[in-house]
């Protein structure tokens, strides 16, 4: 029960960061967060995957800034496999 409100808090706290973000930077038609696992059991990794659909609109910058309470998640080793921009990808160490 308190792994399923730690996924729902975070997936609540990336929309809303994703709603933060200027307007004329808002390229993406929707984002959204996929897993192939649907379980979560303390101490153990928890891997989602970012989408972002643009409707077969073409996007060329993508910013993202996932925010979530340390106390209770710890951010890994964020993956670029598979992404279309991972040639260009920061990640900030004090985040993650």
């Amino acid at each position: 029960m308190k792994n399923k409100k730690i996924i729902i808090y975070l997936i609540i706290c990336i929309i809303n960061v994703l709603f933060l973000l200027p307007g004329k930077a808002h390229a993406a038609k929707i984002v959204y967060l996929t897993s192939s696992n649907n379980s979560v059991e303390t101490g153990k990794a928890i891997k989602y995957e970012l989408r972002i659909n643009t409707d077969t609109e073409k996007i060329n910058a993508v910013q993202v800034k996932i925010n979530f309470p340390t106390e209770i998640l710890e951010g890994l080793q964020p993956e670029q496999s598979g992404s279309f921009c991972n040639r260009w990808i920061e990640s900030s160490s004090t985040t993650v």
